[in-house]
């Protein structure tokens, strides 16, 4: 039996004397587990498509012809357009406000560009496809690596191999759904870049072309980026705080990364102590764990925090305590329960009482 690197409480006065967490005034540890080498390789994997794609786009438009067809009819609408355009008018002709959003939706409606769309539909199959195949293979590896910092945060060393059906297919799931959403994105801006270079400024087809590529420059660097960056954060804390709870973990706390770049709203959060089941108060929304995937968008993205686990003094576990990922965690958790060869755990005060930080820490000490 043994202990790691989670916090250990004594089980009679659990719900009330905490220790402290680190001070809001200095930076906490380290993160346990580096999530630069996973990021690295997710935004290498995403840099890939995002370039290969940019070239599929552009050589099909350009051996289409139909940049030449969009810039004829695009010379004969300019003027046209501009005298239409009601209030003011942008550098180049282009209208601002409501009304280039009205012509622009026009726009997307017209025979040229819907042959763009179709022109480029099968690059986006094909982009969606690579995308979902790169972030279900590397969720699968940061999933591990969240699962074994989770064991060595509780004391034991076995290895974490994920082969959870239930888990593998969620991890799927979420990968189809993030690759659809992000094409479906990428693919709406290359669109609203067509419009904008022809209708708008009347540019030619090589100008729109360079557009295009300059555009899918832009994605490259801030969506995958950002993208590999939140993702790795987000399955690493998903699947620690999954193997904290199958194995039996009553209690977690919220550490946040305490060096002036800190959001508002997680520099608050910073030692909210928990129940395993429940969740943190994160500004105005309430999250099981950092980055979880119910979150909204500011609370998620570019997140650096991290949580803890916090045991009862008679609380210790051997290899066999704990998740490894062979079974589906439910499943574990039953079997643990279960099993009348293990002692019985202490698992803190009810739920109840963590309701309103009744963990509160002591003032006087």
């Amino acid at each position: 039996m043994a202990r790691g690197s989670a916090i250990v409480v004594s089980s009679r006065s659990a719900a009330r004397r905490l220790p402290e967490p680190p001070s809001l005034d200095s930076p906490r540890l380290r993160r346990p587990t580096s999530l630069v080498r996973p990021a690295r390789a997710l935004r290498q994997a995403l840099n890939r498509e995002f370039t290969r794609t940019a070239a599929a786009v552009t050589q099909a438009l350009s051996r289409s012809g139909v940049l030449e067809r969009l810039h004829r009819d695009a010379t004969r609408r300019l003027a046209a357009e501009a005298k239409r355009a009601k209030g003011p008018v942008g550098r180049g002709g282009r209208p601002l406000g409501p009304e280039r959003t009205r012509q622009l939706q026009a726009i997307f409606e017209l025979d040229e560009l819907k042959a763009v769309g179709s022109l480029m539909a099968d690059d986006e199959d094909a982009f969606r496809l690579a995308i979902a195949d790169s972030l279900e293979d590397a969720y699968v590896d940061m999933f591990e690596a969240g699962g074994t910092a989770a064991r060595r945060a509780l004391g034991v060393r076995g290895a974490f191999r994920l082969e959870s059906p239930a888990v593998a297919e969620a991890l799927s799931q979420r990968a189809n759904l993030l690759a659809g959403n992000v094409a479906d994105d990428v693919f709406e801006r290359l669109k609203t870049v067509l419009a904008e270079e022809f209708y708008f400024a009347g540019k030619g087809p090589f100008e729109v072309a360079r557009a295009l590529r300059g555009e899918f420059d832009w994605l490259t660097k801030a969506r995958s980026e950002l993208l590999a960056r939140t993702e790795t954060g987000a399955i690493v804390s998903e699947a620690s705080w999954i193997t904290y709870s199958a194995s039996g973990v009553p209690f977690k706390r919220w550490l946040s990364t305490l060096d002036g770049e800190t959001r508002e709203d997680h520099y608050e959060a910073h030692g909210q102590l928990r129940a395993i089941d429940e969740p943190y108060d994160v500004g105005d929304e309430q999250l099981m764990h950092p980055l979880d995937p119910s979150a909204s968008a500011k609370q998620v993205c570019g997140c650096r925090c991290d949580e803890e686990p916090v045991i009862t003094a008679d609380q210790a576990f051997s290899d066999a305590d704990v998740w490894d990922g062979s079974n589906n965690p439910d499943q574990f958790a039953r079997e643990r329960l279960a099993d009348p060869d293990r002692p019985p755990r202490q698992q803190g005060p009810d739920p109840s009482a963590t309701d309103d930080l009744d963990f509160a820490f002591p003032e006087d000490e």
